[in-house]
């Protein structure tokens, strides 16, 4: 829901004619859910959840409104530098909240301190704030995957490409060439 373009929700099929350029913004519609993932092993899994669910609790108690769709999944390792799954098994937690709702700064702030507590990997492309310090999340594997994309964007002569662009420079996933 936050990623797609915006688009009639016509069930019409589109005519030779039709634009399908994607659009410069997207809809109030597309922009109702803010979302979060975090990875951890398994078998921690349907611990943080439950802390997660005791959370928005909590936050429900006070004068706050919130709403909290979690969804978990479960994923072998993988061999990708930077990838989530860091463990032989790896459990998701995707946390989901409606946005303009008052508990949700709160919510989503004690999340993340939650995550930190249980050693959870976030997603590094949902966290826009800078508070996220992925070369301690990924140690090593972050500067070996520097490395790799310093090579393929030296190759390009340097030019942003499919991996080297801003949002990941922003985040300090990549050096400066």
């Amino acid at each position: 829901m936050t990623g797609q373009t915006d688009c009639a929700l016509s069930t019409a099929p589109p005519t030779p004619a039709a634009d399908l350029s994607p659009p410069a913004h997207h809809s109030a519609f597309e922009r109702l859910i803010e979302s979060a993932e975090y990875a951890l092993p398994a078998a921690q899994c349907m611990t943080f959840a439950d802390e997660v669910l005791g959370l928005a609790d909590r936050i429900r108690r006070t004068n706050d409104a919130i709403i909290v769709i979690l969804n978990l999944r479960f994923t072998q390792r993988t061999r990708a530098l930077i990838g989530m799954q860091q463990f032989a098994r790896t459990g998701h937690v995707e946390v989901y909240t409606v946005r303009g709702l008052a508990g949700n700064a709160a919510f989503h702030r004690e999340v993340q301190t939650l995550a930190a507590e249980h050693g959870a990997i976030p997603h590094w492309g949902q966290f826009h704030d800078g508070s996220q310090d992925f070369a301690a999340l990924f140690g090593p594997s972050l500067g070996r995957w520097q490395t790799a994309l310093d090579y393929l964007a030296r190759e390009g002569r340097g030019q942003p490409n499919t991996f080297r662009h801003q949002f990941a420079l922003s985040r300090r996933l990549l050096r400066e060439l």
